[in-house]
């Protein structure tokens, strides 16, 4: 493939959303995210959009953060699911460690 870098990365993402719907779309991801969860919030962790110094922000990502743990709980309690917490712990430069 002699394409610009750009047009490289496109295909990869139009091939990465063809393998995501052919395995089931989110339906899969979310029984993979049920039977997984601490795999499925180091990886949410890393998509999360960056944490800004600004306080309204870091409150705002906390909040999307807890909506997304209360639905998860809420998710796991709909299918009768023991309910398995997660401690991840920040290190200095910013990553988060479990």
């Amino acid at each position: 493939m002699s394409d610009s870098p750009k047009k490289k990365k496109q295909y990869c993402r139009d091939a990465w959303n063809e393998v995501f719907d052919k395995l089931g779309g989110v339906e899969h991801l979310m029984q993979w995210a049920l039977e997984h969860p601490s795999e499925y919030y180091k990886i949410m962790a890393k998509l999360a959009p960056p944490i800004k110094e600004d306080k309204g922000v870091n409150e705002t990502h906390d909040a999307f953060i807890k909506m997304i743990m209360r639905e998860q709980e809420q998710q796991l309690k709909e299918l009768d699911k023991p309910i398995k917490l997660i401690d991840v712990t920040i290190n200095d430069d910013g990553d988060s460690e479990s």
